[in-house]
């Protein structure tokens, strides 16, 4: 039997940029005022904007979805068994894990060329708005494999991108490839951190694998039981 699970992937991205939209308008109000930069505040701002967001998917979208099943009403008593004995969920959590640290690294790498860091972090606040969303709906239809090779390549590309531009590593290859030779450095940084947050779905596909493997395996247990 063909199990037709939810789009969990759209509505986790739903759940990110309906928290980080607040984020958005109020970073765009401290840039128009001009007002004194706090980074810390926004900084931890953004870090609770992630952790309310994924509270609101796994507490409330998630739950929704698992408890509308009418063979699996006790799913939440065997998910932690479930998280952590399915390899396909567990290589969801690493990726997650490596995909957040680039995160910080390029947000770090950005600081380090100079850009500002209420720009840095409006950059980062709209593309979690605007790109996880997308990568749902594109995870939906081009499958998550397609979706994590592209993110890869994608994330080795913008990786390379601002180590050369900090001069990390040589400059033996160029700039001019990705077209950054004709900005600003701090210019060049925000471009590649937004690139790779609009592009990189690695996330979504993380969270959409962890979901729809508890999911498949509390209803193969409650048919089998």
């Amino acid at each position: 039997m063909k199990i037709i699970l939810p789009s969990f992937g759209f509505l986790n991205g739903l759940a990110t940029a309906i928290w980080f939209s607040p984020l958005v308008l109020f970073l765009s109000a401290i840039t128009l005022i001009h007002s004194k930069e706090i980074p810390f505040f926004f900084l931890l701002m953004t870090i609770v904007s992630r952790i309310q967001a994924d509270r609101f998917f796994w507490g409330t979208m998630f739950k929704r979805e698992m408890d509308r099943g009418e063979n699996n009403k006790n799913w939440h008593l065997s998910i932690k068994q479930v998280v952590f004995s399915c390899s396909a969920s567990v290589n969801a959590m690493i990726i997650m894990t490596i995909d957040i640290c680039m995160d910080v690294l390029l947000i770090y790498m950005a600081f380090k060329a100079s850009a500002s860091s209420v720009i840095i972090l409006l950059v980062y606040s709209v593309c979690q708005v605007v790109a996880p969303p997308l990568h749902g709906i594109i995870v939906r239809a081009f499958g998550k494999k397609n979706l994590l090779r592209f993110s890869m390549v994608i994330t080795a590309l913008a990786t390379f991108a601002i180590f050369e531009l900090n001069g990390v590593i040589s400059h033996q290859y160029h700039l001019h490839w990705f077209s950054l030779g004709h900005f600003s450095t701090s210019t060049a940084a925000l471009l590649i951190l937004g690139a790779k947050c609009l592009l990189v779905g690695t996330t979504v596909i993380g969270k959409t694998t962890i979901a729809e493997t508890i999911s498949i395996e509390t209803m193969y247990e409650a048919s089998s039981g």
